[in-house]
């Protein structure tokens, strides 16, 4: 059984990686044309270089990360080792710090729903994850963690900005909100699987300082 669900775990890892690497593909070119719905917007030149910046080097990423795991028989961390708290927790760093660009003012809380029950369920997740995982079910801990990553795309935010536009057009709710925290859990795992971990730890700060400038530059009114 663990070995089938380890198989089943690393489908859905490389599952993950291309529908996010998708979306930010996409969301690259629903940017590049929202200028037909708002002719006087635009983002700043320095955003825009870095946001095809950061999609260029997340596929790149997430590639060589699948690779070190794909190719060799690797073993998940210890189970009391100081990286499976360490990546662990950087799944509600994430959750942190991309929260406040879309909140009423308490940052656990969103103006819709279903985003607030899945940021809250992502502050916990992580520490039900490092309870079976602490218990010798670490494989289990993975699927539970990806199969959470799978549920972020359920669309949640009905915010209509440069981001989201499309989608609410067309479902009326956005799955975008927490695609950074999908990339986190995403990177977790592989992190979990012992291999490149000071990679995967410089990846994961990234993330949040990517997803807080965000977060800040929307509440500022610099960005949108």
């Amino acid at each position: 059984m663990s070995s089938r669900l380890q198989k089943t775990n690393r489908w859905l890892l490389l599952f993950g990686f291309i529908i996010g690497n998708l979306l930010w593909v996409k969301t690259l070119y629903d940017i590049s044309q929202y200028h037909t719905v708002n002719p006087r917007f635009s983002f700043p030149a320095i955003f825009n270089i870095l946001f095809v910046a950061g999609a260029l080097l997340n596929i790149a990423l997430s590639a060589y990360v699948l690779k070190g795991i794909w190719n060799a028989e690797t073993e998940l961390q210890p189970r009391r080792d100081v990286w499976t708290y360490i990546f662990l927790l950087a799944i509600p760093l994430t959750v942190l710090c991309v929260s406040p660009v879309c909140s009423t003012g308490n940052i656990l809380i969103a103006p819709y729903l279903a985003s607030t029950i899945i940021r809250i369920g992502l502050l916990i997740v992580p520490f039900i994850v490092l309870f079976v995982y602490l218990r010798g079910k670490k494989e289990a801990g993975i699927f539970i963690l990806l199969a959470s990553s799978l549920l972020l795309l359920f669309p949640n935010d009905e915010c209509f900005n440069p981001f989201n536009y499309w989608w609410i057009r067309k479902i009326s709710a956005s799955p975008l909100t927490y695609l950074p925290v999908m990339y986190a859990i995403l990177f977790v795992v592989t992190g979990l699987y012992g291999k490149n971990k000071y990679l995967i730890t410089f990846i994961l700060f990234g993330l949040c300082v990517g997803s807080l400038a965000i977060s800040l530059g929307h509440r500022l009114r610099f960005l949108w």
